[in-house]
């Protein structure tokens, strides 16, 4: 669908109001005053020992605990796909939750929001205050990083939130074109809106915005379900809030455990001894797509993308004809087969998704496999006998070091000698952000997948996930063009991204190598497993077929 017209004043419909209808009437019917026990409803999911923790802002965090516990503004809606079952978020519309509906003014820059009468597991009902709050949390604590992911769109929400009444509160933006990347951004893990009352009681001198209160205290949201019960790096159980704005869940109880080890979580679902597995290999996904009873779901664009990095403030990155050598140095089609045993796509070398509304590839270069071409731009680079460099990966990451090893390999032809380096996960991050790798491996997951968003979320100035370190005033020009353009469903705004992706390509200060699909395996009894762009698990969504 295409973005909406921000012009006019809408009535966001969630898409849990039939199902909350559907709800009430059970209630009301004969059944429902029986004295026979109801069955409880459960599903047991296996997650990787990923961490449990539980506010977004502590910094490490699982996001998925977080969207079964806490509620943002607006939602995007699921739309069903040709398997049973199994839905797709639609990432360019967005449907109320937190906020029933929204304005927005003549000249694009001011959205008002009006909330609805969500109640959060402590019992308060959500206001303006709660907003505001939030976003305070998010800019002010040291651990967040919402001050480089909100960026262009929200930098300072002392200035740009304003609370109209107890239920109503604005934003204001710097270009018009940026709306339909703020209603993205409310949608997801990065707006959670936390109840500000019961945050404020734990706040304190040292802690003052209640982080590690949270930590330990993880009912104070507005989120579908509560935590009953957790271990760090054991289970979790999660139960269903009755008054939770949206209706009563289908499923009563979520019960997750923590399977380190990716093999054993793929022989357990193939045993039936659980509902869902997440983070499989593609070896596994591959494998368990064939087993009866289990659904593996691909989907036509995710946005799990592995890229490889070149760190531009050093040689020999600094040359952009050797990074452009680069790009006809890597094996796509190879790698896709090879490591993620085709359980990956990919649609040309750009980073735009190609289903964009308005999407524009013109004149956009293709990155393809050429060692001769490769080759001869190293001798244009002043190269003429090849060169060596070290690609960086993350111990912790299989797929990184497979993809290094295919590298390594197809780049030797191409005059590349290339030397992989891996290196503890916490240090591979640690040395990323720093930009101290002379190249790396890394995955990018854009949450927000409008162009503005994705284009900026890896080239951003001074962002610790512009891990090439590039910044070049022509792609920022052309970028801030784009994001005056108040219609960003127009072929205007598409041929504004087209100009900023062209230079970005042209430049080359990072390849993505391909789009993976989810690693995701789940029992045919379970209905409602929804591809979303955080990548995680809408528990609120599903549903027991049997």
């Amino acid at each position: 669908m295409p973005f909406r017209s921000p012009s006019r004043r809408r009535r966001l419909v969630p898409l849990a109001l039939a199902a909350a209808s559907a709800l009430l009437l059970t209630a009301c019917s004969p059944s429902a005053n029986s004295s026979t026990p109801v069955e409880e409803t459960s599903v047991t999911i296996l997650q990787a020992d990923i961490g449990m923790g539980l506010i977004k802002e502590a910094g490490p965090n699982n996001t998925e605990f977080l969207g079964a516990t806490q509620g943002t503004l607006l939602r995007k809606p699921y739309a069903e796909t040709d398997v049973p079952g199994v839905f797709e978020q639609d990432p360019y519309t967005y449907d109320g939750y937190l906020a029933d509906s929204y304005e927005v003014s003549d000249d694009g820059l001011v959205y008002t929001f009006h909330l609805s009468d969500a109640i959060s597991a402590a019992g308060n009902e959500i206001t303006a205050d709660d907003v505001i709050w939030s976003f305070e949390l998010k800019f002010g604590a040291e651990t967040s990083t919402a001050r480089g992911a909100m960026n262009p769109v929200i930098t300072d929400p002392a200035s740009q939130f304003e609370k109209i009444d107890e239920k109503t509160v604005s934003i204001t933006l710097t270009s018009p074109g940026l709306g339909t990347t703020l209603l993205s951004m409310l949608s997801d893990a990065l707006a959670f809106v936390y109840d500000s009352t019961v945050m404020q009681e734990a706040a304190t001198a040292d802690d003052p915005y209640a982080i590690g209160w949270a930590q330990e205290n993880p009912n104070y949201g507005f989120g579908p379900y509560e935590i009953v019960d957790w271990e760090v790096g054991s289970h979790a159980r999660f139960e269903a809030r009755e008054d939770w704005v949206l209706g009563v869940p289908d499923v009563d109880v979520v019960n997750v455990q923590v399977v380190p080890d990716a093999g054993t979580r793929a022989t357990t679902i193939r045993g039936g001894d659980a509902d869902i597995a997440e983070g499989l290999s593609p070896t596994d996904a591959a494998d368990l797509s064939s087993s009866d009873g289990l659904v593996v779901p691909t989907v036509a664009s995710p946005n799990t993308s592995q890229v490889l990095s070149l760190v531009t403030n050093k040689a020999p990155f600094d040359n952009p004809v050797v990074r452009e050598a680069v790009t006809h140095a890597i094996p796509f089609d190879d790698i896709i087969d090879n490591v993620f045993q085709g359980r990956a796509v990919r649609h040309g070398s750009g980073i735009v998704f190609t289903n964009t509304p308005g999407y524009d590839d013109t004149g956009l270069p293709e990155y393809t496999y050429d060692p001769e071409a490769a080759k001869a731009l190293l001798t244009q680079a002043g190269y003429p006998d090849g060169l060596s460099f070290t690609l960086t990966v993350s111990a912790a990451d299989a797929d990184s070091q497979a993809t290094a090893v295919q590298i390594q390999t197809a780049a030797r032809p191409a005059g590349f000698d290339v030397q992989i380096e891996s290196v503890p996960g916490a240090d591979f991050h640690t040395g990323r952000y720093a930009k101290i790798w002379q190249s790396l491996i890394s995955v990018q997951a854009p949450w927000a997948i409008t162009p503005i968003y994705t284009l900026n979320l890896q080239t951003g100035v001074d962002s610790q996930n512009n891990m090439s370190d590039w910044e070049d005033q022509t792609f920022y020009e052309a970028l801030a063009a784009s994001a005056a353009v108040i219609d960003q469903g127009s072929a205007e705004a598409g041929a504004s991204w087209n100009a900023a992706e062209r230079r970005l390509l042209e430049e080359a200060p990072f390849v993505q190598i391909a789009q993976v699909q989810p690693g995701v395996a789940i029992s045919d009894r379970v209905s409602g497993w929804a591809w979303r762009t955080d990548n995680t698990i809408d528990y609120a969504q599903l549903s027991i077929t049997e």
